[in-house]
């Protein structure tokens, strides 16, 4: 299969930026593909991937995530993702440089947009799209993962793994990522019998949903429509 020959592929190659992000992206499709059921992905298609030594959905997103994370300290540095993602020493500025705040004082739904300070230093405009692409992949790698361990049952593990990827997720302002993490996370609390901690995110979750459609509403009404004649504007309906 063309997914066998990409495992096989990215095994060979020889390591750089582009050998990590093929991998790092092949092992997630490989979990994607191993969480399928037989009905799905027939056992003698699972047996080739098994073949590459991943026997479980797991193993190949928890392979993929780390080398995201090793990718991610190479570019951007400690601080973002991880255990040094509560460090003190990550700030984060606005588009403008006019405002600062740190990790701890960010909340949900989120105002403005905020960019990592490392981000915004880098000179190059090609690095700085690699970066911004790693945190994305990062962060959809990051919430794989947690899907995995929900459904394994794994709820301890599963439930930090969910804190650290909503973390990243408020980083970067990802409202619908951070809606689905909340969603998992209250399906982990209720889980473990936490009623009120599940209630509670799901009232964020409300609000990020509402975030979103206020939003969406005031763009739908700032629309104007365009005459084909002389380009003028005419009012809407």
């Amino acid at each position: 299969s063309f997914l066998c020959e990409a495992l096989k592929e990215a095994s060979e190659q020889k390591q750089s930026k582009s050998w990590y992000l093929l991998r790092a992206r092949t092992l997630q499709t490989v979990g994607s593909y191993l969480s399928l059921d037989t009905k799905s992905l027939p056992q003698a298609q699972r047996n080739l991937i098994h073949l590459h030594g991943f026997s479980s959905p797991d193993t190949a997103v928890y392979e993929s995530l780390k080398l995201f994370c090793s990718l991610l300290v190479t570019l951007v540095g400690k601080g973002l993702y991880g255990n040094h993602a509560g460090s003190s020493d990550v700030r984060f500025i606005d588009q403008d440089g006019a405002t600062t705040a740190t990790a701890a004082e960010a909340t949900l739904p989120p105002i403005i947009i905020l960019i990592p300070l490392c981000l915004c230093l880098t000179v190059s405009r090609e690095n700085l799209c690699l970066k911004w692409q790693l945190l994305c992949d990062l962060l959809s790698c990051s919430v794989q993962m947690v899907s995995v361990r929900s459904r394994a049952g794994a709820v301890n593990d599963t439930r930090l793994q969910c804190l650290e990827a909503l973390k990243l997720a408020m980083k970067l302002q990802a409202l619908s990522q951070c809606a689905e993490l909340l969603v998992l996370k209250a399906e982990l609390e209720l889980m473990q019998g936490e009623k009120e901690e599940s209630a509670c995110d799901l009232d964020k979750v409300r609000e990020l949903l509402e975030c979103c459609t206020d939003i969406s509403d005031q763009m739908q009404k700032a629309e104007k429509k365009i005459k084909p004649r002389k380009g003028r504007l005419a009012p809407k309906d």
